[in-house]
């Protein structure tokens, strides 16, 4: 189901359950269990495996793409990690099981020797955007409840002490020796149990569409229907659909890059936009992930015009390099180690909110980009006082949690676009335009 238009997508992605191949799948996955019950869907948990620990409580969309160098006409270790870090800005998505740990599809899947495992109760996060028992999957990164729970290796346990500190209150660190054992225990404690997949087809990359959890049954179906999320495989997504176009060899055979993606009727800029629209109108999305949607589409129209300068491979190579901090840390959150004293930004958006806003540097920038923050007063409702924020500066604000406190965070307040809209909203107001 690859390369499809974004109206084949829309299409796919409103009818999935009713593709022929797909309602064959189901009938042949079903008849395994006929006549036993649903399982509850308290039971249920958010399954994620990681070489990276969760700072801040936040995983972030980071695919660990090994470029394949025997298949390129550049056999080096200098492009091999330029693709690379391009394909980890492509794949702007988090990944789970369901009370498992899913085998890996692909050549570029996979989480390596003794890794974390986050494990998040399903009924309490309202992140996730869809997909089936094996795949489950949210836009942009996830943000831990909590009622989240971290299996760390005994290996580990000196690394993160100073890390468990910024976690959300209430998440629970527990150390393993072997990650699946410690996988079942968990479950058995929360009187739920690992999920059996039976695989039935030839092809293992085949999507598994039900479980088994002790003597009930778990229906992808059933269990999207439940949370009113989309049953849908990642493949047929928009964002894959993104993947596959950049992955296609020709378009870093010669300069301009990307452009043999273009068409006489439809440019790189406006395909990848149509996209990006398909996922609005087709997935229930937060107001975090709206913004990030945003922001990506900002990435990739860097991304374009990087290549479309760039004269050769190397130039292309370098120039991604050189603003690897830009693209792998959009979607980071603030470091609240140190303030910058007298950023200009900061200070008119403190001018006319008449709320004190200090600007710090992005985690994983290497100090190239500044958020503004306000933290909340604890009298003060903070989707409220968001709502009022986006609504009446019409500027892209998120919330932010730190240590248990709650901030309200403008990003980018460094770059030219957004100091400009910053700029603009303090010359048309002469007076605060909030009062709280």
């Amino acid at each position: 189901m690859r390369s499809l238009d974004s109206k084949q997508v829309e299409q796919v992605l409103q009818n999935y359950s009713k593709l022929e191949p797909i309602q064959l799948l189901l009938s042949e996955q079903f008849n395994h269990v006929a006549g036993r019950k649903h399982a509850d869907i308290n039971k249920l948990y958010l399954c994620h495996a990681t070489q990276f620990f969760p700072e801040q409580g936040i995983i972030y969309p980071r695919l660990n793409f090994q470029f394949n160098e025997k298949n390129s006409l550049y056999f080096n270790e200098h492009y091999s990690r330029s693709i690379s870090i391009l394909f980890s800005i492509l794949r702007p998505s988090v990944h789970f099981s369901l009370n498992s740990l899913a085998n890996p599809h692909g050549e570029h899947s996979g989480f390596g020797e003794n890794p974390y495992i986050i494990i998040d109760p399903l009924v309490a996060s309202a992140q996730i955007v869809g997909g089936y028992i094996e795949d489950m999957f949210t836009f942009g990164s996830y943000t831990l409840t909590n009622q989240a729970t971290i299996l760390v290796p005994h290996t580990r346990k000196e690394l993160i002490q100073e890390k468990i500190l910024n976690l959300p209150k209430g998440a629970v660190i527990s150390y393993y020796d072997n990650y699946e054992e410690a996988m079942r225990q968990f479950f058995a404690k929360k009187n739920s149990a690992y999920l059996d997949t039976p695989q039935m087809q030839d092809d293992p990359a085949e999507p598994i569409f039900y479980g088994k959890l002790g003597s009930a049954f778990v229906s992808s179906l059933e269990i999207n229907k439940q949370i009113s999320r989309r049953f849908c495989t990642h493949d047929i997504t928009p964002f894959a659909q993104i993947e596959s176009i950049f992955a296609g060899n020709k378009v870093y055979n010669q300069a301009p890059f990307f452009e043999a993606l273009s068409t006489p009727q439809v440019n790189i800029s406006t395909l990848l936009s149509s996209y990006l629209t398909c996922i609005k109108n087709n997935f229930s999305l937060n107001a975090e992930q709206n913004n990030f949607l945003d922001k990506y589409k900002l990435i990739l129209g860097e991304l374009i015009s990087i290549a479309r300068d760039s004269n050769s491979i190397n130039e292309l190579i370098e120039k991604v390099n050189f603003h690897e901090a830009i693209f792998i840390s959009y979607d980071h959150t603030i470091s609240l180690d140190k303030i910058i004293p007298e950023q200009q930004s900061a200070l008119l958006l403190s001018s006319i909110t008449n709320l004190k806003f200090n600007a710090y540097y992005r985690y994983g920038s290497n100090r190239t980009l500044v958020d503004a923050a306000y933290l909340i007063d604890d009298s003060i409702k903070e989707e409220q006082l968001l709502s009022l924020f986006s609504t009446t500066l019409t500027l892209g604000f998120i919330l932010e949690n730190h240590n248990g406190r709650s901030y309200i965070v403008l990003k980018d307040i460094n770059l030219e676009k957004v100091a400009d809209s910053i700029k603009s909203r303090f010359n048309d107001y002469k007076q605060p335009y909030l009062s709280l």
